[in-house]
């Protein structure tokens, strides 16, 4: 019976999110007229510059000396070191590593997309390869330090995405080959780290490894979540979008502040241990079990509604006639962002989607003209 019904929850989840991509998504209006494909500077490298010095700073400030840091990145997220994300359950530290990896993770995609459009946005040779080798860099510190795949495909995401969208419509083929690559190489590159976090070493790593994406199985995370809830635990009638709002709160200033406690619930139930609360190890039930650990079907066909909604909105902000501007990067950016979330929409990693849609919004208001002024009458 819990099998059907999450098959029921999945299908339901897809068709009504459908629904509600349909509302939001961008009307295609065939008397619209182009804009100007004008090359637009997607980010000063004032920004860039800003946007990775933050993002290293907590290691930088919990890391003690640069040998200490670069052996406890080396180790793997398994590995005990200062900077643990552990610490967000029981002190400030947590928030401040959040933010600090969500910068970075900013720097990185928006470098990388600079270097996709480095012809359109007329940037000079030598800086778009900087910014190149600096977000490579900052990929490999995040990639083997949180073992976090989210983090990693919210950086490499905007630029693979971006890629193939740039190909003229005229060569379909080419696109769609682009495409199938940034998926192939995403798939392998997550897998790796996914193995890697666990020992800091890829020499055991074969290729059933990097196959298996066993934990990825969201019909059965999701039929788990639907045999404990309301069978072994109540429903936890948490609203997760409120958890974003108190994320960077530090716990000396609010004690009792809420954690996830659909997440929290699930890792128990599944694991027969409350394994959150002593080390921040979670479970995800998927989007869908998470919301039916919540609200039920109300909570499955809401957020459903919601995802589809804002899917169409990002969509809004994308500009094909102006691909590489800092509104289209926002639009993807977010894009990315919710395909992370389907493994559940937990606070922490919408922190580069926030930064990239302030940025484009403070890039809009810098470029709109001003007003004309008005003399008074003689």
């Amino acid at each position: 019976d819990v099998l059907i019904q999450a098959g029921l929850a999945l299908n339901a989840f897809f068709w009504v999110g459908v629904g509600g991509y349909f509302l939001g998504a961008p009307r295609r209006d065939a008397a619209r007229v182009p804009r100007s494909p004008e090359p637009l500077r997607a980010a000063s490298n004032t920004l860039l510059l800003t946007l990775f010095l933050l993002g290293v700073m907590p290691y930088l400030v919990l890391g003690g000396g640069l040998s200490d840091i670069v052996s406890g990145i080396l180790q793997g997220r398994s590995a005990n070191k200062p900077w643990t994300m552990g610490a967000s359950l029981v002190n400030d530290v947590g928030p401040l590593v959040t933010l600090g990896r969500a910068t970075m993770v900013a720097f990185c995609s928006l470098a990388a997309w600079t270097w996709v459009f480095r012809a359109e946005l007329a940037v000079p040779r030598l800086w778009a390869l900087f910014w190149l080798l600096s977000a490579a860099f900052g990929l490999a510190v995040t990639f083997l330090d949180t073992g976090t795949r989210t983090w990693t495909l919210l950086i490499i995401g905007p630029g693979l995405l971006g890629a193939p969208l740039r190909v003229p419509a005229d060569r379909r083929i080419r696109q769609l080959l682009l495409a199938a690559g940034a998926v192939a190489i995403s798939l392998i590159a997550v897998q790796l780290q996914r193995a890697y976090r666990y020992v800091g070493d890829f020499s055991g790593i074969d290729e059933q490894t990097i196959e298996t994406v066993s934990d990825n199985d969201y019909f059965t995370e999701t039929a788990i979540a639907m045999d404990l809830v309301p069978r072994r635990f109540d429903y936890v009638a948490q609203f997760d979008l409120l958890l974003f709002a108190t994320h960077l709160v530090p716990r000396s200033v609010w004690e009792s502040k809420p954690i996830p406690e659909t997440i929290r619930a699930f890792t128990a139930g599944r694991d027969r241990t409350d394994a959150y609360m002593r080390s921040g190890l979670s479970r995800l039930p998927g989007i869908v079990g998470q919301q039916w650990m919540n609200f039920g079907w109300t909570g499955v066909l809401a957020m459903a509604f919601l995802f589809g909604l804002a899917f169409g909105g990002f969509e809004r902000l994308i500009e094909l006639d102006r691909l590489p501007s800092l509104r289209s990067f926002a639009g993807v950016t977010g894009l990315m962002w919710l395909f992370a979330s389907a493994r559940m929409l937990a606070p922490g990693f919408h922190h580069p989607m926030v930064f990239a849609l302030a940025i484009a919004w403070a890039d809009s208001r810098r470029q709109r003209p001003a007003p004309p002024r008005v003399l008074p009458d003689p």
